[in-house]
Formats: C-alpha cells, structure tokens, sequence
C-alpha cells in the first residue's frame, strides 16, 4: 500500500504530460479503430503518432498486418494508389502506373505534354519512391512511382490544368488490374487488390543504389488464325539500398532484368530470375555480381599521370561503355568490371592520354597525336575476375599495348613508298621509312579491311584480314590517267556535261560503286582527263543534270589510257517541252525514261524561263512519263518538238 500512492501519482503525470502533447492514449478499441481502418482502406485513417521524420523508410513487404503509422495526405489535386493483396493486406514494393484512358493518338499526346509538366515529389509522402518518366513502351503512361510501406500506397500530384480528365490506375508491367479514375482535390483514392499471381522479388542488398529495366516478355494472338505476336514492355527503376520491389506477372510470362549502378564503366548486368515458390528472385548484390579494379596510368616518359583527366573505353562487351574519370596523386584510375569469366570473345580495356608538344609546336598540332598509339593505352581484360574485391591490375604506359596488326607498304619491286598511310576501321596511320606500320588494340573486330595509299600510288583491292595480323604486305601500284574526247550533237554544250568516275569494291553480288572523281570540262574543247586513279575497275557516267547520257566500264592500269573520241551524236537525242501556261510554274517535276517495257531512269527536272524544259536523254529510250503538278503526261520520244504541255 505504501507504493500505491505514488504509482498512481506517476500514472498521473504521465497521462497529463501525453494530453499536453497531443498524443492519444492507447485502448484497445483505439487500435481495433486503426486496424479496422488500414485493412478497409479508409481515405485518412487516424495515427497514433506524428511521423518519424529521422528514421529511414525501406520499400519492404510487411508479412503481418499491423496498424502502421501513415502520414495524413495532404489536400492536393491527383491520385491515391493503394495496393493491397487478396487477403486485403497493403504491398509496399508494387509498381504502380497512371496511363491515359484514352486510346486516341489525340488524347496520348496530351499525355506526353502531361508528363513534361508532372510535378511528383517526395514530400508528398514520407518514403514515397521517385516517380519515373517512362514506364510501358508505346503507351501513354502518365507517372509512375513504387507503393510505401507505409500503407502500401502511392501518391501522384497532377497539375490542375490536367487535359485528362480520366486515367487508369493499374499495378503490373501488364496493366493487370486497372481501375478508372478522375484526378480531383482531394485527391480520390483508388484501391488496387492483386489475384493471387506469381511475383518477381527484387532485392537490394548492400550500400549501392541500383538502377534496372525490368523487361516482361509476353505472347499475344494476332488473329483467330494468325500466330502469336510477342511483346516486350520495359520499365525502369531506381531501386535504394535494402529495398524491395515486387511485380506480379500472369503465369507463363517471361520476366528479365537489366541492372546497373553509377559508376566508371559499370556493365549492364542482363539478369534472369531465380525460382522460388512465389515466382522468381533477383538479388541486386555489388558484392557478389561486380568487382573493382585499380591500374596506374603512366606517360611516354615512364612517369604516372597525376591528377588528369583520361577517357576509357570498355572494349569487347556486349554494349559499348566509355567513362570520363580523374587520376589521383599516384595515378591510378579505378572503374568496376565484370565478376566471373567473359561471355563473348576478348574484352579490353582503352585508355586515351592527351597529347601537349609543348608552347613551341604549332598551335593546331600541339595537341594532335600524329600517330593513335601515341595517345592511346591498351589493357587485355580476357580473364575472370573474383567478385568483391579490388584487383590491382599494374602500370600501364601510354602508346603500349597488344599488337593488332602490323605490316608494310611495298611497291612491286619491293621498294618502300614514301608517305605512304594505312587506313583500318576509319582512321589512317602513318608509315616509316622503311614502309612498316604496326597499332596496338584489343582485336574485338574479327575481320577488317586495310587499305595503304599514297600520293600517285593506289591499292587495286582492300584487303580483308582476320585479327590479330602480323607482317601484312600491302602493294600499292602507279596510279593512271584516262583521257577521252566527246562527239557532241548540235545544241549541246560541252561545258553542261560532267563525267564521274566510280570505283568497283568488292565482288559479286556485293561489289559497290564509290564514286571517286567528278569531271567539268573549262571552255569549248570536249576534251577530258581523268588524272591519279587508283588501278581498279571504273565505272565512267558522261551526265547532263540528274540525265546520264553514257555510261561505260573500264578496266585502269598504271599509265595513261587515250580512248579517243567518243561520238555522242550517235548516243543521245533532245527531249522539249513547253508548259503552258508557264507563268508561275517552277516546281520541281519528274521524268520517267523508259527502254520498251523496261524503266531506263527516273529523275527530278525544273522548268526553265518561259515554261521551257530542254533535256537530253539516251537514244535508246523510246518513251517517257513525266508527272506534274498532280497530273501525269506520257508520250513517246520521237513525235514533233517541243511537246506542248498542257
């Protein structure tokens, strides 16, 4: 008896101290109320408690129904989501979407000016994940965001100004289910049960935030009788550490995962859930799926680059990773790599240094490498590597590296060629006095094409090489001269024509025409000169305008070739027109030359002064089609000039 008085005294105080703070004490039926409330999904069930600001949220799936405390939403104008399993639990983790309602091209892009003026923030919502720009592919989502654990909702702040007055809230990859709603203020809200379904876990484990494309791959029938079509719907999340995100799927769907964090280049990691009883499990774990490495970056001179900024390049992965990243005081470089063994053929590692000649060296070749190596650095990376660690992968010196391929420019007595240049994969590298050239490189490209050059001298093939190559030999040969002179009919000026040269490069079906010289004549002398051409097949087109008037193939050797006079007058034939009424008309029209049934050539033409349209064509053609303003005029080549258009 003597404890009680003060007991009670202490119990006093403590209910006084809870009413001066405005806390509600605990009953039972205060706690029936709030569980009564989250499992019912009233819009703002009551709280026990202010939020704990300081205490971090995690996107986790509550197990056991509890009264949980929730933030009171505020009144702002747009949508509630919650989600809640078939048992009425709410799921935190659950994707959810508002999509436009409307399936008209109209209404999807007003949901593409929504979704540049959508204004979702984390304050709306203690916990609330960060609302993502692009959801389904080729659908006009609106927002999307991950369900708290809060109270396994969502909260979507739309503008007032919304030009949908209607949306759909769904919570799969597949929109499956979808509820209708009307953005309002306050903001309605819309409760999502999920059917009993498998679901795909994703799981953060460690410190590192994870970014992922989740990609659900599904078959769909085209047609009563047609086969099924497949659709891929990607959807992108920023996941924090020691999160958790669920998707339920429809049975048979295929669910995959690309992931990725920030970081120098980090691979993106195409991952395939892990059976379990519900569905499938991705754990996103640094430690168990990337592994970083160090390397020491030295100069020409065998000192380290201290405190640069150098660029590398991943080479030989499935996609092509480049990273800007910043020395230290040591030189090294530090960037993250693959854990385990490579799945595709060699992988490598590019380094590119800058180059400073000095303040004496020209101002435009103070910072031009005159050879790639030079500025260039190359690590061979085609081995495993153990996950969680740090590998230290040494020194690497600038302009070292594996030998990709190696050779030397010859004439055909054997003889170096001075200037020569080599060219491979777009770019030219020089070569020395003796002819040798050489570059190093991670041979990811099993076969390309080298091609030496020289002023006066060319190469008559490309030559296909499968790499690494060593002691190639390319022969470059004297390059010739074509020489010819035209026959032209009265009316035809030499001045007009133009000759091209194309050179044949490969063979067969795939042999192309590239065209390397064009060709005006200077005066009135027909005459022309094709000078410095590579010893290969041409192809030589004579051209008044878009018309090709001759075209022939020739075989060029080193030397000089003299055709002769080639007799146009026995080529070629006029083809006029007179548009009435001319006034006016200058658009752009089109002619069809035909050859019997065969089509010759088709070609954009515009009228001169006055309506006049003065073409020249080949004499071989027999009848013509020309299209204007609409309309379609034909005829045939040989009746009374000019033809009158009408």
């Amino acid at each position: 008896m003597k404890f009680a008085l003060p007991l009670a005294l202490l119990a006093l105080t403590a209910l006084a101290l809870a009413l001066s703070l405005g806390l509600t004490p605990w009953s039972a039926e205060s706690e029936a109320e709030l569980a009564t409330a989250a499992l019912e999904g009233h819009d703002e069930p009551r709280s026990t408690s202010a939020p704990n600001t300081a205490e971090p949220t995690t996107l986790i799936e509550r197990e056991v129904p509890r009264p949980e405390a929730s933030v009171t939403p505020p009144s702002f104008f747009g949508v509630r989501v919650r989600v809640v399993d078939a048992e009425g639990r709410p799921l935190a983790g659950v994707p959810v979407a508002l999509r436009s309602s409307a399936a008209s091209s109209a209404r999807e892009r007003e949901a593409e000016a929504l979704r540049q003026e959508l204004r979702t923030s984390r304050e709306l919502m203690q916990g609330s994940s960060r609302p993502r720009r692009r959801v389904f592919v080729g659908s006009a989502v609106v927002a999307s965001a991950l369900t708290t654990a809060e109270a396994g909702e969502a909260w979507f702040h739309l503008p007032p100004d919304s030009p949908l007055d209607l949306i759909a809230a769904c919570a799969t990859l597949r929109a499956e289910p979808t509820r209708a709603v009307a953005p309002a203020e306050p903001a309605p809200l819309v409760e999502l049960r999920l059917p009993p379904s498998p679901v795909l876990e994703l799981e953060v484990r460690g410190a590192d935030a994870w970014l992922l494309d989740l990609q659900q791959a599904y078959a769909e029938p085209v047609g009563e009788h047609a086969p099924t079509h497949l659709h891929v719907i990607a959807e992108p999340f920023e996941l924090s550490s020691s999160t958790k995100l669920l998707v339920p799927y429809a049975p048979g769907d295929e669910p995959r995962c690309t992931a990725w964090i920030e970081g120098p280049l980090v691979p993106e990691l195409e991952l395939e859930p892990k059976p379990t009883p519900r569905g499938g499990q991705i754990v996103l774990d640094a430690a168990r799926l990337l592994c970083r490495a160090r390397l020491r970056v030295l100069r020409l001179e065998e000192e380290p680059w201290r405190d640069t900024s150098l660029e590398l390049r991943m080479l030989g992965e499935p996609w092509c990773t480049d990273a800007r990243v910043r020395s230290d005081a040591e030189g090294y470089v530090r960037f993250f790599l693959r854990a385990g063994a490579i799945a595709h053929g060699p992988r490598g590692l590019r380094v590119t240094c800058p180059i400073d000649r000095g303040p004496d060296a020209h101002p435009v070749e103070r910072y031009r490498a005159a050879h790639p190596d030079e500025a260039e650095a190359h690590l061979e990376l085609s081995r495993s590597f153990a996950a969680g660690e740090e590998h230290d992968l040494g020194s690497l010196r600038q302009g070292e590296g594996p030998l990709l391929y190696a050779g030397r420019v010859v004439d055909r007595a054997g003889r170096p060629i001075a200037g020569a240049r080599v060219r491979c994969d777009h770019e030219e590298l020089p070569c020395d006095e003796e002819g040798r050239f050489q570059r190093w490189g991670i041979p990811v490209a099993r076969e390309v094409t080298v091609e030496a050059f020289a002023p006066h001298f060319g190469q008559r093939e490309p030559l296909r090489v499968h790499l690494p190559a060593r002691d190639l030999e390319l022969l470059l040969e004297p390059n010739g001269v074509l020489r010819f002179a035209l026959g032209l009919p009265a009316g035809l000026e030499a001045r007009s024509l133009m000759v091209t040269a194309e050179r044949r490069e490969g063979e067969g079906s795939a042999a192309l025409w590239k065209t390397q010289r064009n060709t005006r004549v200077h005066g009135a002398d027909p005459t022309f000169a094709l000078e410095d051409l590579a010893p290969a097949r041409y192809r030589f087109s004579i051209q008044k305008g878009r018309s090709v008037l001759h075209r022939f193939e020739l075989d060029v050797a080193s030397g000089e070739h003299d055709l002769g006079t080639i007799d146009l007058r026995e080529l070629v034939q006029p083809l006029r027109f007179q548009l009435v009424p001319a006034l006016g008309l200058r658009e752009r029209l089109t002619l069809q030359l035909f050859c019997g049934a065969e089509a010759e050539a088709t070609f954009p033409v515009w009228p001169e002064a006055l309506g006049v349209l003065d073409l020249w064509i080949p004499k071989r053609c027999d009848r013509w089609v020309l299209l204007a303003e609409g309309q379609k005029h034909e005829g045939r080549c040989d009746q009374p000039m000019p033809i009158d258009l009408r």
